[in-house]
């Protein structure tokens, strides 16, 4: 197989990883990742290196010292029940050094399928999968939807993780009996909290008492919660709603519901700046935004207009 001609380069990461760095260090950096690209490895050895990115030893040396934390030993690498390129104990891998980023960069490209492989994947999954088969025809429709295609193709993963995204996802979903006894919550949470009697030759699940998480009401602010603080797409949904189940539980759920539409309303008639998600769900408490928002619509009550004679 021909070599890798290319691979992921993260530039905010590595402009991150280099902030500290001289455009000579950041120069030399950039050749020896180029190096370790094409040949897997680098010899630990400083006249190589320096023959490499073309420097003087001397000068090389004086640069290494501020660049050679970014690599280490090849073996290191590796682990035993990895594709392992020999002994790890032998002289010729304790010869060799590499970095960590670039290796395993270039091993997930190795490993990836390409579009139609994975797609074809996702279709075997829904054929032959034995959750797959659990699973009603609407519900399968619903989980090709929430499949993360952009996640998968942008870390490159390989069969048994795209299988394992897929199960992630379809285990938010009733299996068999559990259809038609449980009360689902937006027919991808399934309530946890189930109360079974156990017989001889049967299990039955009891229905247990609708939350407020049940009421439509409830969904509508989450949604809308979701919307305005730009949580859109099942991973930010799904951290969403597990804060909410956490409020829930310590019996702040309804507190929060009532600041955040303030805070939504507060925001909106004053211009102000909106908070991340993040940062939000940290601070909600520390301010009174109902008090803030009533004492706003109070300032900005409309002037009295008055008319002009002519």
């Amino acid at each position: 197989m021909a070599k890798d001609p290319a691979v992921l380069w993260y530039t905010n990461d590595f402009l991150e990883g280099t902030a500290d760095m001289s455009p000579e260090e950041i120069g030399v950096y950039t050749i020896l990742l180029c190096y370790q690209h094409q040949r897997g490895f680098l010899p630990d050895n400083i006249k190589k290196l320096a023959r490499l990115v073309r420097l003087p030893q001397a000068e090389f040396e004086d640069i290494w010292q501020e660049v050679h934390h970014k690599f280490e030993p090849y073996a290191n690498l590796f682990t035993a029940s990895s594709d392992t390129p020999g002994d790890l104990s032998s002289e010729g891998l304790k010869s060799k050094i590499a970095n960590r980023r670039m290796f395993t960069e270039a091993k997930k490209r190795r490993n990836y399928l390409g579009k139609k492989a994975v797609f074809a994947i996702v279709g075997n999954w829904f054929r032959h999968h034995p959750t797959a088969k659990k699973l009603q025809k609407p519900q399968k429709e619903k989980l090709k939807k929430l499949i993360d295609y952009a996640f998968i193709f942008e870390n490159l993963l390989n069969k048994e993780q795209i299988e394992a995204h897929i199960n992630k996802i379809a285990d938010r979903f009733p299996k068999g009996s559990e259809q038609r006894s449980l009360y689902i919550i937006e027919d991808v949470n399934v309530n946890e909290n189930v109360n079974e009697n156990v017989n001889e030759n049967k299990i039955i699940k009891k229905k247990p008492e609708k939350s407020k998480r049940e009421n439509p009401g409830f969904f509508d602010f989450k949604n809308r919660t979701c919307h305005y603080f730009a949580q859109t797409g099942p991973p930010r949904e799904k951290k969403v709603n597990d804060f909410l189940r956490r409020l829930e539980q310590s019996g702040k759920l309804e507190e929060f519901r009532q600041q955040t539409e303030a805070y939504m309303r507060y925001k909106t008639n004053s211009g102000e700046k909106i908070h991340s998600w993040q940062s939000y769900a940290k601070e909600w408490e520390s301010s009174n935004w109902i008090d803030k928002s009533q004492r706003l619509r109070g300032n900005t009550a409309p002037k009295r207009k008055f008319s002009i004679n002519r």
